[in-house]
């Protein structure tokens, strides 16, 4: 019972730390395709 509870609030942590990181990472991920696409239009 403990090592279920333990996965589970592993589990939860880890569901609202990707939510966190994953919206800095689209934000970042943005800017990324914005510099790729600047690259290909000065190409």
């Amino acid at each position: 019972m403990k090592w279920t509870n333990v996965h589970i609030w592993l589990g939860v942590g880890t569901l609202l730390a990707g939510r966190e990181s994953s919206t800095v990472h689209a934000e970042s991920h943005e800017h990324r395709s914005r510099k790729l696409a600047v690259a290909v239009a000065s190409r």
